[in-house]
This record gives C-alpha cells, structure tokens and sequence, in this order.
C-alpha cells in the first residue's frame, strides 16, 4: 500500500516540477490541491516522511548504501536521497536509502610504508602531500574540491617545499634526491642519497641528507649545494621558524638542531 500511495503522491510532484510553461492554471492548480489532499492523508494516519538529506546519519532512520567524498559537508552527513523513508510516529515503516558524506581520502598503501611528508603553499592556499607509496604529487586545495594527483613517477618522495620562483621541489628516497615538478613530472636538481626533508628560504633549498648526517643548502638553478651543517646523527625532520633559523630532528639521538639559513 505505501508503495501505491507514494507512487501518486510522487508522480503529482514530478507532474507539478515538470509542468511546461503556458500550461493550464486550473490544472495546475488542481494537481497541487491533490497533492495537498494526499499529504494531509498521510499526516492524519500519522505517515510522515523521514527527513534525510542534510541531517546526520542515522542508523535507526536511514539505510546506508555508498559515500560521496565531500568538503562541503561534515563527515556523515546525508548528502543524497535514493528512496524516501517512511515512519508513523516512532515507528520506522521504511528507511530511507541514502548516500552518506566522508573525507577525501588517498589511496590505501596497504602494505607499503604510508606517507611521509606534507607542506603548506601559502601563495596556492593548499596542501602539498608527497603520495609515497604511489610516486606521486597530491595537492589538495584549503578551499575544497578534494585531493587532485599534480605529478607522477617520483620515486618514495619524502618531503616537499614551494621555492621562491613559484616551483615545487620534492625530496624523494633512493632516486635523485631532490626533483622539480615540471609538467606532471621530476626533473632531478643535483644528485643527493637519501635526502629526507626539504624547506625553501632566501631563495635557495635546504635538504636533510639522513645517511651522511647534514644539511646541505642548494641552488635550485643549477644544483650547486654546500654543506651547511654535519654530524647530526640521522637528519630527518626540517623546518623554517619565525626568527629565520632551521629546527632539525635527530632521530638517532631524539634532539633537535638550530642551524641559522645563509645570508
């Protein structure tokens, strides 16, 4: 029975949206006043629809069948109506089918080592996540849209920095080292062994080279580099403070290293 009820009560909405311009107004008029007769119907014997899209997902009200990733919304929020559900009071005579809200997520790294590096590009307002396990570039804008893959075979990249001239360097494990995104793809500046982290500042790039122990500060227009600081132990974490100096991670010894960036 509810199927037949819903079935004219959905098809005189349906006829009321899609009615052509120029159409009878007396006819119109006479779908809405059923319409209106069929809801009050519905009320009396205490049948009201359960309110879905918008509201939080409940397990007692709707019937889950997929996630849409969505900035938009909060986590489980009820973004899509497949079915209507229908209650009498307290009682639940059909759930609604509905399509729930998550989070942009990256793809799973099942069983490979997960991600190991992310940055913030002021000018671009996004994040810039190196995908290790996949090889690839991943931004992901603060004002919505989602992750979106920016570049691709790089190798276990590890770390990454926006540069002065605009272009992004990412540092990746047992490849070049240290890459330039051009066009989707690396393009090696130098040669480095494990380099771990990267930070831009004053125009040049500092990397963490965690076998050798260093911190090497290069020029990304042609590669030349010159050790800044050594014997650091395992050089992994790096990042710029506020008063201009570099913080470096230890991992060997659990400390943390100030070296001041070149003039």
């Amino acid at each position: 029975m509810l199927k037949s009820v819903e079935g004219i009560y959905r098809d005189g909405k349906v006829e009321l949206l899609e009615a052509p311009e120029g159409v009878d107004e007396a006819w119109a008029k006479g779908i809405e006043l059923s319409v209106r007769k069929l809801e009050d119907v519905m009320s009396t014997h205490g049948l009201e629809p359960i309110p879905s899209v918008g509201s939080r997902f409940d397990p007692r009200y709707h019937e889950a069948i997929g996630h849409i990733e969505s900035e938009e919304h909060p986590e489980d929020t009820v973004v899509t109506e497949l079915r209507r559900g229908y209650r009498i009071r307290d009682r639940v005579v059909r759930p609604s089918l509905v399509k729930v809200s998550r989070r942009p997520e990256l793809p799973s790294a099942g069983a490979a080592e997960g991600v190991d590096g992310i940055a913030y590009d002021v000018h671009g307002a996004r994040l810039l996540v190196p995908d290790s396990p996949h090889g690839t570039l991943v931004e992901w804008p603060l004002s919505g849209g989602g992750p979106r893959t920016i570049a691709r075979d790089l190798g276990r990249g590890v770390g990454v920095a926006v540069g002065r001239d605009g272009a992004i360097y990412i540092v990746a494990e047992a490849s070049a080292g240290l890459l330039r995104i051009v066009s989707g793809r690396g393009e090696p500046v130098g040669t480095f062994a494990q380099a771990d982290d990267v930070v831009a500042a004053n125009g040049l790039l500092y990397v963490t080279l965690i076998n050798e122990g260093q911190v090497v500060a290069v020029d990304p227009a042609n590669g030349a580099h010159r050790v800044l600081i050594t014997g650091i132990g395992a050089a992994q974490g790096l990042v710029l403070l506020p008063d201009g100096r570099l913080a470096i991670a230890d991992s060997n010894r659990g400390a943390i290293a100030l070296a001041r960036v070149c003039a």
